[in-house]
């Protein structure tokens, strides 16, 4: 027997022994078990929109975006809420007047996703649910006097879908780049489709 057979069926044994273990627990120790994430992002966002109370002004601008979320996965569930808040400036013309207006925008979501068993494998997990989105837009342009602000709600229902696939290394990989001696672990990884 050579090392790499031997070293197959340890990974099938662990394996097994994992999936035993992971279906004896309850549900509620299913809850505990499943790691937590928060994800914390900020970046800079370009917007071009049309404000139809204003008709024919079309705006262009940028600002900053901040993003906050709590993110509870495994091979079985996943559910993640979060909040986003972006703020900027955009410029608006028309022939010889120039007009700038300041924007805030806040959403807010929610997903929940189920894997879907009949067709999710030791290689590839299917995971379908639906994502709800809440949007508000506040508008502030001083210049338009009566129409000066503006205020829109807007809140979406999808229909969502994951697939991931397992790319893991199982074993240790030696080799050279050019001169350079490298060695890769074995590692879990995941590669993601939405």
């Amino acid at each position: 027997m050579n090392k790499i057979s031997i070293a197959f069926i340890a990974v099938i044994f662990s394996f097994l022994g994992s999936t035993t273990s992971y279906a004896q627990l309850t549900k509620k120790e299913l809850r505990k078990t499943r790691p937590t994430y928060i994800k914390i992002g900020t970046g800079i966002q370009r917007s071009n929109f049309r404000d139809f109370a204003t008709s024919p002004l079309f705006y262009a601008g940028g600002g900053l975006e901040l993003y906050i979320s709590r993110l509870r996965f495994d091979e079985k569930k996943e559910g993640e809420y979060g909040i986003q808040y972006s703020f900027g400036s955009n410029r608006a013309s028309s022939g010889t007047h120039e007009t700038f207006s300041s924007v805030r925008t806040v959403s807010l979501y929610y997903r929940q996703l189920y894997q879907i068993p009949s067709i999710s494998n030791d290689l590839w997990n299917f995971k379908a649910g639906a994502s709800l989105m809440a949007t508000g837009n506040y508008r502030y342009n001083p210049s338009l006097q009566n129409n000066s602000t503006g205020l829109e709600g807007i809140i979406n229902l999808f229909g969502s879908v994951k697939v991931t696939r397992d790319i893991s290394r199982n074993r240790t990989k030696s080799g050279k780049f050019l001169f350079i001696p490298y060695t890769l672990l074995p590692e879990k990884k995941n590669s993601l489709f939405y």
